[in-house]
């Protein structure tokens, strides 16, 4: 019963929060290339809760680091970003459903909480606050779904375990970047595909960049029931640093996108989903990870993101037992 309790209390705590700013400071992610699982639990972009951090004190997890195992000698020749251009008309309004095949979410004991994306048939990228302290045999991947409230669960995977990289730091969000290890591989074929893996050492300065998710369509409001996609345009980091967060809160390992107005953001419950660039071959690349942000869309806060070309060298190296296309 006791445990019970605990989890119900976790999940239920991370819908109810919101975004906090703190300050920043900027550690290189190659000088230790190593992850480790953590366990304590702390929700990044959203205020800590004391009730979670106590019980989590007195309970601490045994979770373990997921193997690396053999690099597979089968894996077929597929192709990544390709989106799917099937719609359907819901309620009058034109919905695309799995254009983004890649699009996944995470369910805690069920309940949806955070997003993540496809890059091989055995891994999924999300951000590191959204695993910290969390079991992983509670955790749920949930693929190829458009309404949250009426999931159909046909491309579902459990969680082997997770990596988090050994310099994501909880207190200012830097390196916010996770896998996950999906139970058993998936097959790519019919509209299942995985995202690209963004290009090295390109800024993505002044592109448009697409985030989706099932968060928010308004700070503090409910938690959008189908999958959301709103454009935002990529700023520079010296830009980012010249808003209201600082020059000391934004890391070379962040990507910040928005209007300077405010007006269109990612915002809660978007956390470890996608920003993606699109190619002029229409091939979408993942270039962030939603992260964090202060409130959602406010003028001159725009939101943060995880610069994942920053740490391609990581994923690739941590997730070599997976096949990933091309």
């Amino acid at each position: 019963m006791i445990k019970l309790w605990i989890i119900f209390v976790t999940v239920t705590t991370i819908n109810g929060l919101s975004r906090v700013h703190v300050k920043r400071q900027f550690t290189d992610p190659f000088l230790e290339p190593d992850s480790v699982v953590v366990d304590s639990y702390d929700d990044s972009i959203l205020v800590r809760d004391p009730l979670s951090d106590w019980l989590s004190g007195l309970f601490p997890s045994t979770t373990k680091q997921p193997p690396l195992g053999d690099t597979p000698k089968d894996c077929k020749s597929c192709e990544c970003g390709i989106p799917n251009d099937h719609t359907r008309i819901v309620g009058g309004m034109e919905t695309k459903e799995r254009l983004l095949p890649w699009m996944g979410l995470l369910t805690y004991n069920w309940r949806f909480y955070c997003g993540c994306t496809l890059i091989t048939d055995r891994y999924a990228l999300t951000a590191a606050h959204c695993l910290k302290g969390f079991q992983p045999r509670y955790i749920r991947v949930h693929l190829l779904e458009h309404d949250v409230k009426h999931l159909k669960n046909d491309t579902i995977r459990g969680v082997v375990g997770y990596k988090i990289h050994n310099q994501y730091d909880a207190n200012t969000y830097n390196c916010d970047i996770a896998l996950i290890k999906l139970d058993k591989p998936v097959e790519f074929k019919g509209p299942l595909r995985p995202v690209c893996l963004p290009d090295f050492k390109k800024s993505f300065t002044g592109m448009e960049g697409i985030v989706t998710g099932w968060g928010a369509t308004r700070e503090n409001g409910p938690l959008a029931d189908k999958l959301q996609q709103v454009t935002v345009p990529i700023m520079s980091n010296q830009q980012c640093k010249e808003s209201k967060y600082g020059a000391n809160r934004i890391t070379e390992n962040m990507l910040c996108a928005g209007f300077q107005t405010g007006g269109k953001d990612s915002c809660q419950g978007d956390s470890g989903g996608p920003m993606h660039i699109v190619s002029g071959l229409g091939i979408y690349q993942q270039a962030g990870i939603v992260s964090w942000g202060q409130g959602c869309a406010r003028p001159d806060y725009p939101g943060v993101y995880t610069r994942v070309n920053r740490f391609r060298s990581w994923i690739e190296r941590n997730s070599a037992d997976s096949c990933r296309c091309t």
